[in-house]
């Protein structure tokens, strides 16, 4: 399982470590089956307040840019709210 959790700080994701995790399963995949996609984290943005899904807020840019190995795929939701439609 990813999940970007580091040893020494198991209730605390961070961006950097997911990649790193990433980057294993990735080189393990490619190895094993070249010709598979790998997509990465999804990721729902809200106009007014960025990416709320916690505990993983806010981190596909640091996500995408600490990746040594690319990944095909990546999920993003756009959920503008009904105030944002009204406005």
């Amino acid at each position: 399982m990813l999940t970007g959790r580091s040893t020494d700080s198991p209730r605390n994701p961070s961006a950097k470590n997911l990649a790193k995790d990433y980057d294993t399963f990735t080189r393990c995949v490619r190895q094993h089956s070249p010709h598979s996609k790998i997509a990465g984290p999804g990721s729902a943005f809200w106009p007014r307040i960025g990416e709320a899904v916690k505990p993983l807020s806010n981190i596909s840019s640091t996500f995408l840019a600490s990746l040594e190995e690319k990944i095909d795929i990546v999920d993003w939701h756009y959920t503008p709210s009904k105030v944002a439609a009204r406005q």
